[in-house]
């Protein structure tokens, strides 16, 4: 379960990482969305580590 939602992160975050690069307007949109998407994530996994009782600061 967790290992799959760090690759769900991790690629998120690569895509994030090539939108920045592209000057596109629609590609933009797309970063915003993505930003939306991994902050989501982030907070869903933080929520299961803390769930599991591992300490995260």
């Amino acid at each position: 379960m967790i290992p799959r939602m760090m690759k769900k992160i991790l690629a998120a975050y690569m895509q994030i990482q090539d939108i920045q690069n592209s000057q596109s307007l629609k590609d933009k949109a797309i970063f915003f969305s993505l930003l939306g998407d991994l902050s989501l994530w982030f907070h869903v996994f933080i929520k299961i580590l803390r769930d599991m009782d591992v300490k995260v600061d």
